[in-house]
Parts: C-alpha cells; structure tokens; sequence
C-alpha cells in the first residue's frame, strides 16, 4: 500500500447532510471508495464530491464515474480537476485458498481518530481475513487485530482500500454491530471487475492476482528496441493459433488436477501462446477461473487449500522438474474437486519429463502419464499467412517503437524479405520474423545470411551506452557487452555477489570496488528479474539481483559471440561461482550451442579446466534440447584418464538411473571405473576385488539399456561371480550384494531369451532375500519384494500361474506396507496386464494363490492398487 495514495472523501446530500469517508487513488484521476460514502440509496450522486489526497492535502473536485449495482457497495470517483493526480495503476488481489488468517492492512480516516477542531487522521487498521467466513454474502470478513474503537467510531472509514500486501483485494464498507466492532466488513473486488463497465475504466486487462501464490511476475516495461520482442510485453498482437487454443480451452473444462506439456524451441511462440490462454479465461468472469505464472519463490503449500478453478503455467519446465513435481503433487494432495489446470512449457520433453513420468510417487506418475504432450508447430505454414504476420509485426512494433519515444523508417519503406526461405519456417520462426521487421524499422536490410541477432545487438548496445552514461559507466563498448554477456550466464544474489562476479571478468577485474558497483546497479537496472513484489514471496529466496537480455536467443548469439572472442572468460567467471550459477550458465551455453557450432570446444577446454562442473553439466545435459555438446565434453573429460577414481565415481553417481540423453556417456564412465579397478585389484585384490564386483554389475545394467546384452551380460557373470566368492568367505558382508547381482543376471538372461537360466538365477536370489529379511525385515523387505515381482515376471508368460500371481501378490503387499510407490505400480501393471491378455486365467490365478475375489482395480474398475490386498 502506498500511503501518498490515500485520500479522505467528502460530499453532500440532498439533504444537506455531508458524508465522510475513505478512498485510493488506484489510477490516473480515479479513485476507489465506497458507494454509500457518495451516492444515496438510489445511486443519485452527492453534490460537491472532493478528494483529499493524503500526501499533500490538496482538494480535488470529483464525479461519479461508476455506482455499484444494487448489492455492491463500491464506487470509482474521476477527478475534474485539470491538474489531477498521477500514479500507476494499482494491482488487483484475490484470495483463491482455504487457508486462514491471510494478514490485510487498510488505512482510512474514522470518527474514532477525530482531534480537536474536527480533523480526522488516519487509522492505520491491521487485521487478517478467513476466507470461509461470509461465503454466502460473497463478502470480506476482517478480522481486527487490535485497538478496535468502540462500536459507531469506524465512521470514515468506509471506502477504504483494503490490501493485502501490495494488492488491493477490497473496500471496507460496514462495521457489523454484532462483534463489538472487532470485525469489519468490506466488498472484495473481484465483484467489481466482473462489472465491464468498471473494467472499461480500470483497463480491460485488468485481473485480479491470487493473493496466497504470491501475486503474478512483474512485467518490466520495455525501453530499447530489443525489449519490445519479450513475450510478456505483447507489442505484437496475436494471430493464429486457433486450434491450439481451442484445444488449450477443451483441456480446461472438467474438474480435478490435470497435466499439459507443450514443448517447442525458442521463439516459437509457448509464452505468448500461454499469455492468450491465461488472457482469455481470465476474461471468462462466469467461471472465475485464476491464472498463476509459477515462480521459483513459490511455495506450493497453498495449493493443498485452493478453492478457484487455476491455471498454473511453469515456463522453463525442463530447468524445473523439483518445481513441477512440488506443484502437481500438492494439486493432488487436497480433499476438493476444483479444476487445476497446470501447463507446462518446455524446449523439449527428454530425460527430465522421462524422469517425471517415472517418479516414485504413484499419483504423481499416474497424473503426468496422463498428461497431453504437444509439440507447437510454427506459427504460419503458408507463404500467405507468413506475409500477414510480417505486415502485422511491423505496423504493431512501428507503434511499439513510438510509444518509447524511438523513431523508425515509415512502415511502407520496409522491404519485405524472402519469406519463403527457411528460417522463416522453421525452428522459431515467430521470433525470427518480429526480428527481422524490427531491423527493418530501424533502418537495416538485413541479408538472408546475416544473423538479424547482430544487428539487433549492435542497436542494442547503443542503448547500453547511452544508460551506461547515468550511472557514470565510463567503459569501452567490449567491457559492456562483456557485463551484459555476464548476467546472462549467471545470476547474482546481491551487489557483492555481482561483483564478487566482476572481479574475475576481463575488463572488469581491474575496475575499482565502486565502478564495479556502478556497473552492477547500471545491469540491475538495465535488465531487472521479473519476479513479484519481496513483499509476496513465499520462501526464503530474495530472488535474483539482475535479470537477462531478452529475448533468450538474443542473449545466447551475445554469449556465443562474447566467449568464442574470449574464451578465458568462462573458465575465469565459473572458478568460483555456485552450483546454481554454473546451473544457469551452463544452460545457457547448451541452448547457444544448437546455433553455434563453436561454442563445442569452448564447452570441452571448459571442462577440462574446471572438472568441477562435470555434475551440474551432467544436470543440464537432462534438461536440454540440445544435449550433444555437453556429452561430448563430459564424455572426453572422462576419457583423458587424468581425473582420480573418487571423482569418476561421484560423476558417475550423479548421473540419473534413466537417462537417453547420457546413456552412452554413462556406459563409458563405467566401463573406465571398471578398468580402473581391474588394474587396482591386480595390486590389491583384498581391497579393491569388492569395488570392482559393484562396478561390474552397475556397468551390466547401463550396457543392458543400450542393448548391448551380450556384454551387459558378461559383465554381470563377472560380477556374480567374484560375490560369489567374497559371499562364501564373509556372508553376512557380501550376501546382500550377491542376491542383487543374481536378480540383475536374471534381468540380462531374461532380455537374451535364456528363461530358464534366468529362472535359476532369480529363485537364488529370492531365497537369499527371504533369508535376509527373515533376519532384518527392516532392512531387506523391500528387496525381496523386487525380486517376488522381477520372479513373476518371468512366471507370468505365457499364461499367468497359481505361483506367479502369487509372487506379485507377496510384492505387493510389502510394497504397499512400506509406502514403495515404485514397485506398487510395477506390481499393479503385471496383474492388470495380465487379466487384460488372460482375463479368466487370470482371475483363477489370483483365486488360488489369495483365496479372495480379484480387486476391482485388476479387472479395470477402479485405477489404485490399494485395495483388496
């Protein structure tokens, strides 16, 4: 809340008989307050309406410019005056949860706080709100902390604005005698923006924010030419689409938690298409739907309790798959049926979202599998339909450009390009396409070979110098690309992180302290994050000091450009950065990398250099679009057999159990550990002949996931085979590895057809397993419970039996006892496969080995597993 914005209300009735009150001033001239403060019963205005703004005291003459309908006690006054207040427009809020005690401030002018000779001051009223309160009234109950005036004494204070942090979420308008004025009622503004005629006031794009999540991102008004192609500024209309959002729409209807993944490179169009749908059903007041873009700050908690139909949108899904699973499942954890909707956007759905799907939380899993993947095609697929695109683009950034005071060619002196060749076709080609009208209005003629990034920078950096010379920036024009380039790749937790940063850049090592705090406050300024008010975060997280250059591609052709002139640059900012910073940077350098092929070796010197970042590589790796670069610098710093054991074997930790995108490199790194300790083992076989037994079966599983069975299988043998003999010399040591590498040698025979030997080789490592658990159930009932389920799969084929319906049934029943999501879901699968192709056989089965009729859940009638065990 910002007090300069309160004022205090005054008008007189046909009676005579003046009316005080509260009000905001929540715009240009417009100010918020009660409709009975103004207005008699039958909506007739007071005469001689005044504001008084509270930061000068000056008067101001109004009019009524909007009475609530009959039931909504709210009003919006316009100022007459010609020289009336500005402000920004204020930020609508909304409670969208369950959760009580969401802490509201208000500040108006009561009869309670009126001094000697007349004069109201202000009342600065603390209190909190619980949403379950006043539910048929469609009111706001608040509930007052302290310091409540006697009843009568809130007088005045209606038509005050009533916030919660820095949303405004309703207008105080009664104070019910019935609790002693401890309780105040006011009317939440989401029953003032479903009135258009409001809304055509306020601004038609006006939305009321989900107060509990925090409050949407901030849109930073753009200021260079290269800022009007940010998705979230819209300086180019809409177009197209039509399927997808009739589609998007479709997805929308129903209740429940439901999953959507839309993937696409960048500047395909995701965020913008994401923006129109949040846009449009928001627009739909009937169904009251609340759209959220997810930020990192975030907590999820409050999802447990939502009461609105959401959309969530998390951008940037495959840098975030702890935030998507955090979000989705506190979706599925609450006890209502409301629609939540959560679209998740993303370059690509590879080894992260395959990770997803393969999560140990059952509802989780079954929620992602469920969930539509759609890979957005280009925007325009005809020569036509691309021409209007162009015409479109160039007449919206014409007056884009205008409205930041830049000039520009006329439109009609634009030529337009060959928008028949590639580039306007394929991977984001919506960007491409805005660019290239955008170089065209500043006067560039770009060829079809010339990067329209270049140019775009080389106007851009015309906008550094000209901010760089208000913060008294006196550097060359390499220094400031250099600090540009620098934000990009890493984020700064404050101005001593930022330059903690400088100090190992070249150009800005040798600045001193305060030239690299002026350089700092100028990027801070020049690019600031996006995120919500500090006041609204929800976790600990102060978010990040600087934002980027945008659009992403953007400040990738910068980076590529900026290290491939130097590359030292990069090996001397990641020396001492964090994990999440060389997260950042190495994500950044993966996507420049799909466009520019010289960013490969810089990635494999890098690496080499600073071994270090091989695990966040290997996260990032996961993530991207565009692995390949990443793969082979992992893969050639491994193999320049330089790098210790340990560190092989931390790297090779760090790599996920299901992967594509590294499987090869995983096999690799193994197949090193493995020689390694060969050699280790010749000189102390006592020592290291237990290392090498661990590296060979983890070696088989990644051979066996490439397909190379036959060798993932002699690597297996191999490992069986030394536990075999560490396990007769020490069993309560080693027997526990031996029943593992048995029911993994059964897994590689099973895969080469060998079922008998398979067989054999599982119903060992069962029986060792029973002994163990028998023993320690704690400690290796879950074991044996993989092995009852990898046992039945082998029994289950081709007909199901008696003993392996039985196994699956003894699985199941530990892994439901354990809360083993994972092998709760492999169990569920085998049987429900089974009845599907052997449905009679089957249900037999299952007779015989439990004694009970098959659940519902097997037979297709409900989807837990759960019940009837």
């Amino acid at each position: 809340m910002d007090w300069a914005r309160v004022v205090d209300v005054c008008g007189r009735s046909s009676t005579g008989a003046w009316s005080f009150g509260s009000g905001y001033l929540i715009a240009p001239n417009l100010v918020l307050t009660a409709r009975h403060v103004v207005a008699d019963s039958g909506g007739t205005p007071f005469e001689d309406l005044t504001v008084r703004l509270l930061a000068d005291g000056r008067p101001f003459a109004c009019e009524l410019a909007w009475a609530g309908s009959d039931g909504v006690d709210a009003a919006l006054l316009r100022v007459t005056d010609s020289d009336g207040p500005r402000c920004e427009r204020v930020r609508w809020g909304q409670l969208v949860t369950a959760m009580p005690g969401v802490a509201c401030e208000a500040v108006g002018f009561p009869l309670a706080m009126e001094q000697a000779g007349g004069l109201r001051d202000t009342e600065h009223l603390r209190g909190e709100i619980n949403p379950g309160t006043g539910l048929l009234s469609a009111r706001l109950y608040v509930h007052v902390a302290r310091g409540a005036p006697r009843h009568g004494m809130w007088v005045g204070m209606s038509g005050a604005a009533l916030f919660c942090g820095p949303l405004l979420v309703g207008v105080v308008v009664e104070d019910p005698p019935a609790f002693e004025s401890r309780r105040l009622i006011a009317e939440p503004v989401t029953r003032l923006l479903a009135d258009p005629a409001f809304r055509d006031l306020v601004g038609s794009d006006a939305v009321a924010e989900a107060v509990e999540l925090g409050g949407e991102r901030r849109v930073v008004q753009p200021a260079s030419p290269a800022s009007l192609l940010r998705a979230d500024v819209e300086a180019v209309r809409f177009r197209s689409r039509t399927q997808e959002l009739t589609r998007l729409a479709a997805w929308c209807e129903g209740s429940g938690t439901s999953v959507r993944l839309l993937t696409g490179p960048g500047g395909q169009g995701k965020t913008r298409l994401a923006r129109e749908l949040c846009r449009r059903i928001q627009a739909d007041h009937e169904h009251d739907w609340v759209t959220h873009w997810w930020e990192e700050s975030t907590s999820p908690d409050p999802l447990r309790a939502i009461t609105r139909p959401i959309l969530i949108v998390i951008d940037y899904a495959e840098t975030r798959p702890e935030t998507v699973r955090d979000v989705v499942t506190a979706t599925l954890e609450r006890s209502t049926t409301t629609p939540v909707r959560v679209l998740l956007l993303a370059r690509s759905a590879g080894d992260w979202w395959r990770r997803l799907l393969s999560d140990r939380s059952l509802a989780l899993k079954q929620t992602l599998r469920g969930a539509t993947v759609e890979e957005l095609p280009p925007l325009e697929d005809t020569l036509e339909g691309r021409r209007a695109a162009f015409h479109d683009a160039l007449t919206d950034l014409a007056g884009a450009l205008e409205r930041i005071g830049r000039s520009h060619v006329p439109v009609t002196d634009v030529p337009e390009p060959d928008l028949r060749t590639g580039r306007f076709a394929g991977p984001g080609a919506a960007l491409t396409l805005q660019m290239t009208a955008l170089v065209g209005l500043l006067g560039e003629d770009p060829r079809a070979d010339d990067p329209v990034e270049e140019i775009l920078l080389f106007h851009e950096s015309r906008y550094w110098k000209e901010t760089a010379a208000e913060y008294r920036v006196d550097l060359s024009d390499v220094t400031l690309e250099r600090a540009v380039a620098v934000a990009a790749l890493c984020s700064a937790a404050d101005e001593r992180d930022a330059c903690g940063l400088f100090a190992r850049v070249p150009g800005l090592r040798d600045q001193s302290e305060d030239m690299q705090l002026r350089v700092a406050r100028w990027l801070r300024d020049l690019y600031p994050p996006t995120f919500s008010d500090p006041r609204l975060r929800t976790s600990a997280s102060s978010g990040p000091y600087w934002g980027s250059l945008q659009p992403d591609r953007l400040a990738e052709h910068l980076v590529s450009r900026v290290v491939t002139e130097r590359p030292d640059l990069l090996t001397g900012l990641l020396a001492a950065t964090s994990p999440d910073q060389d997260r950042q940077a190495l994500t950044v350098l993966a996507r420049a990398s799909a466009t520019h092929a010289g960013l490969a070796p810089i990635l494999v010197d890098l690496l080499a250099e600073i071994p270090g970042l091989a695990l966040p590589a290997i996260g990032v790796a996961t993530q991207s679009d565009h692995p390949a670069p990443l793969v082979t610098a992992l893969t050639q710093l491994i193999e320049g057999n330089h790098l210790p054991i340990d560190q092989l074997k931390v790297i090779a930790n760090a790599v996920p159990h299901q992967t594509q995108a590294l499987a090869h490199f995983a096999a690799t790194l193994l197949q090193q550990i493995t020689t390694a300790y060969e050699r280790l083992t010749h000189l102390d076989s006592d020592v290291y002949l237990p290392d090498l037994a661990r590296s060979l079966n983890n070696l088989s599983n990644r051979l066996g996931e490439l397909g190379r069975r036959e060798e993932g299988l002699a690597a297996i043998q191999r490992a069986v085979g030394i536990r075999e003999q560490l396990a007769a010399a020490n069993p309560d040591a080693y027997l526990p590895d031996l029943a593992g590498s048995l029911n993994n040698l059964s897994n590689r025979l099973g895969e080469l057809g060998r079922r008998e030997e398979g067989l054999a080789a599982i119903q060992r490592a069962v029986e060792i397993r029973e002994q163990l658990a028998a023993a320690n159930p704690d400690a290796y009932l879950p074991d044996l419970a993989m092995s009852y389920i990898v046992h039945s799969r082998m029994l289950i084929r081709p007909v199901p039996s008696a003993d392996a319906v039985r196994l699956i049934a003894q699985g199941l029943a530990i892994a439901i006892e354990g809360n083993l999501e994972r092998l709760v879901l492999a169990a569920i699968i085998l049987l429900k496969e089974a009845y599907r192709d052997h449905p009679l056989e089957t249900a037999d089965a299952w007779r015989e080995a439990t004694s009970t009729e098959p659940p519902e859940w097997m037979t297709g009638e409900s989807s837990t597993g759960r019940e009837g065990i």
